[in-house]
């Protein structure tokens, strides 16, 4: 079972900026991959969603948002993860992670990640924000054939043959488009999302999600998703 990929598109974007005298510092970074291919694989779609958001400083927030919906006929799946964090005195915290693993056989598939960072450091203090957002569209018009659990399911800590999967590269973040003066926090704050539906006679999801929030400390959610028909 293999992904055939027919077309990768990339983008990446940096700009950095500042002030040494008064001692401030402005970066933004900014990567977006494009996907398309086939699925070569056997037996049913199957699949498994995994995110992460993590903030660290006196003021922040995390929020996690997942959608997945699977039927024999094919696979969508979204995937948000947004956070920020705020210090007066040192450097704050915050990386979004995601991933998209994606089992069994497609006609065609679309994946795209969106992964970018922002950070701000001044004289007052520090704020930095971080989000990865990726979808993955897979299609199967005939529907599946074969098993109906496919082999690498069972053991999703090693998906020997997993396609397509959208990972971001290792110690990076993503971010949306982070506005400098948007981010005004308060206190500290863990939210999340999660909507997985497996539409099929024998159909399977399962959820592991974690949320915490510490005062004047940090704030994480995390969630694995595995859908199978």
């Amino acid at each position: 079972m293999g992904a055939t990929r027919t077309s990768t598109l990339s983008t990446n974007v940096e700009v950095s900026s500042g002030d040494p005298e008064i001692g401030t510092v402005d970066a933004y970074s900014s990567q977006i991959d494009v996907y398309l291919g086939t699925m070569e694989g056997e037996g049913s779609l199957a699949a498994e969603v995994y995110g992460s958001a993590s903030a660290y400083g006196t003021d922040t927030f995390a929020e996690l948002d997942i959608d997945a919906q699977l039927s024999a006929n094919g696979l969508q799946v979204d995937l948000s993860a947004q956070s920020a964090a705020q210090s007066s005195d040192g450097i704050p915290y915050a990386s979004s992670v995601g991933g998209i693993y994606v089992y069994g056989h497609a006609d065609a598939y679309v994946g795209i990640t969106r992964q970018s960072t922002w950070t701000e450091i001044g004289p007052e203090g520090a704020t930095v924000v971080s989000s990865y957002e990726g979808s993955v569209s897979a299609v199967n018009p005939g529907g599946a054939t074969g098993a109906d659990m496919p082999v690498g399911m069972a053991d999703p800590e090693t998906p020997a043959e997993v396609a397509p999967y959208l990972d971001p590269p290792p110690d990076s973040c993503g971010c949306g488009t982070p506005e400098p003066s948007g981010y005004n926090l308060d206190g500290n704050l863990a939210i999340y999302e999660v909507n997985a539906i497996a539409f099929g006679e024998n159909s399977y999801v399962d959820l592991m999600l974690d949320a915490i929030a510490v005062e004047d400390a940090f704030s994480d959610v995390t969630a694995v998703v595995f859908l199978a028909i």
